[in-house]
């Protein structure tokens, strides 16, 4: 640090070094500040509603599931109108979280080098359409009160599952 230093050249090196650093960082949060600013120039805050109808601007020539023309150049640039509604966020781990109210399936993925059993949970106040897949593990540590006696993934189950994906590689 700066009049730390015995040789007063070095003491004197490190306290310009300081303010260049000092220097740096002040055009540094300047040129951010700036950048942020033209980005949100163009932005306008919108509030939607579910139930609220939306078009979707896409660009024809990397979304061709939408837009399958053969000249995207002259293809429509808004695809709609389409309602709003609210995809379900349901993060297990948020200690407000719902509950889950029954299991419609189960699957085994490979997560790594591990093959990690996974289930369809409907969540309580939710239709089977919003329903998700939670690693079986997570919710049975969130969840200990839910009853998965009668939908406990057998050890069996498991090696039968991972038996057939390894005869599909």
């Amino acid at each position: 640090m700066a009049g730390d230093s015995i040789d007063e050249e070095v003491d004197r090196s490190l306290v310009t070094r300081e303010l260049k650093i000092q220097l740096l960082k002040f055009h540094l949060h300047r040129a951010q500040q700036r950048m942020e600013a033209l980005t949100n120039k163009g932005r306008s805050g919108r509030q939607l509603h579910v139930g609220d109808s939306v078009y979707l601007k896409i660009q024809p020539y990397r979304q061709t599931i939408v837009s399958n023309q053969s000249f995207t150049k002259l293809s429509a640039k808004f695809y709609g109108p389409y309602k709003f509604t609210h995809p379900p966020i349901v993060d297990p781990a948020n200690p407000y979280c719902e509950e889950p109210w029954n299991i419609l399936g189960r699957r085994m993925i490979k997560k790594g080098n591990k093959v990690v059993a996974q289930l369809l949970i409907q969540w309580k106040n939710m239709f089977e359409e919003e329903a998700t897949w939670e690693d079986y593990h997570v919710i049975k540590t969130r969840f200990p009160s839910f009853i998965l006696e009668d939908k406990e993934v057998s050890k069996e189950e498991v090696m039968m599952q991972i038996e057939v994906e390894e005869s599909y590689k």
